[in-house]
């Protein structure tokens, strides 16, 4: 048990380690626990420079953490009282009673002193929190992430945003689509993964079927995650598959800024594996073994089955077509210049036709004439192009 100073205003703390006992001038903070640690070198030199310390520092304190293992630990008092639990919340170890290490420099302490967290907690000063973006900023970095857009200094955002702001911005626009896609995850009924390897980096895709409010069956897609794998090899692919797997049901993984302890749902992620029933890879033997290890494990390695529900281990046949044919038809310099002009280029006749208006406008039309006026005589026989 450990005395705080008589100058200090009493606070409630709300750190769920310390127990505030006493009220007015003399309150203390104390273990919620009743085994004592061992003294430590810390806990030796805080009784020999205690009053000397608390002379020029008094909000310090000392306390044991109520861990697994009891620590005795240093703090700030009017920091523990701003303090609400959440990692992060105000952003230095003398909040949470966490400075245990020894040995212990003074300039720790002066370096404490000056924290924004500290002052504002001390009431020196009151932090300004920078109002959210608009709207219209995020949409403005949508469409200058979907065009490509160099990331230069201010960009399409205010001329005093740099690289680290606009970061920001991409990582919140690809959260919230990820919110979306883990309040499906929560509903899903079946689950299709198609993944890819190329340069060392697995792509996965998701199609995923669930029930809404008003028990409609529906499905989205997207991309479930990337992961770099840097030797091949079905164990390789199987545990970067289950990486992108746990990512996905983690929130605000890999956040811009400081380090914060992210935080996966168990259940999310259970639900995830037992409800995926279909994986579709390339042809290639490594992609589709680790198909059939997720599925059914592998018992030399000891590694257990981790997709259980998997039903079928397919092979993306469309697109081992489209290599081979490509490969081939870029062989020859003339075969390539017509279908580049034909169809692969962005200003090709195929393209112009699909996105052109004037196409989707007849297209439009005719479907229109269709459920107006449907045909009931003609009866298809087969679907053969006669």
């Amino acid at each position: 048990m450990v005395s705080a100073p008589g100058n200090a205003p009493p606070k409630k703390s709300k750190n769920p380690q310390l127990a505030q006992v006493g009220s007015g001038e003399s309150f203390w903070f104390v273990m919620t626990t009743s085994e004592q640690p061992a003294e430590s070198m810390l806990r030796r030199c805080w009784r020999k420079n205690r009053d000397r310390w608390q002379a020029r520092f008094p909000w310090l304190t000392a306390a044991h953490r109520t861990t697994t293992e009891p620590k005795f630990a240093l703090g700030c008092i009017p920091c523990s009282a701003a303090y609400d639990g959440t990692p992060g919340a105000v952003g230095n170890k003398f909040a949470s009673f966490e400075v245990t290490r020894w040995p212990l420099m003074k300039s720790l302490f002066q370096q404490h002193e000056q924290t924004l967290s500290h002052r504002a907690a001390m009431g020196e000063i009151e932090v300004a929190r920078e109002p959210a973006p608009k709207v219209a900023e995020f949409q403005e970095t949508l469409q200058s992430v979907l065009r490509r857009d160099p990331p230069n200094p201010g960009g399409p955002l205010r001329p005093d945003a740099g690289r680290k702001k606009r970061k920001k911005h991409v990582f919140c626009i690809a959260e919230a689509s990820r919110i979306l896609d883990r309040r499906v995850f929560k509903q899903a009924r079946a689950v299709t993964v198609m993944q890819d390897v190329r340069k060392s980096k697995l792509l996965i895709r998701f199609k995923v079927s669930y029930r809404d409010r008003q028990r409609m069956l529906k499905s989205r897609r997207g991309i479930l995650g990337q992961a770099s794998v840097a030797e091949g090899g079905s164990i390789n692919l199987r545990d970067a598959t289950i990486k992108v797997l746990e990512l996905a049901c983690t929130k605000r993984a890999h956040a811009p800024g400081p380090a914060r302890r992210n935080v996966r749902d168990e259940k999310m992620l259970k639900r995830l594996m037992q409800c995926t029933h279909f994986y579709t890879a390339d042809a290639e033997s490594a992609e589709q073994k680790a198909g059939k290890v997720l599925r059914d494990g592998f018992e030399p390695d000891g590694l257990p089955a981790i997709l259980e529900a998997l039903l079928l281990v397919i092979k993306d046949r469309p697109h081992a077509t489209r290599r081979l044919t490509k490969r081939n038809w870029f062989a020859d310099p003339y075969l390539k210049q017509v279908l580049q002009v034909l169809v692969w280029e962005k200003t090709s006749l195929t393209n112009l036709i699909q996105y052109s208006a004037v196409f989707q406008q007849w297209f439009q039309e005719t479907l229109d004439k269709m459920e107006r006026c449907p045909k009931t005589k003609d009866r298809i026989k087969n679907l053969l192009m006669r």
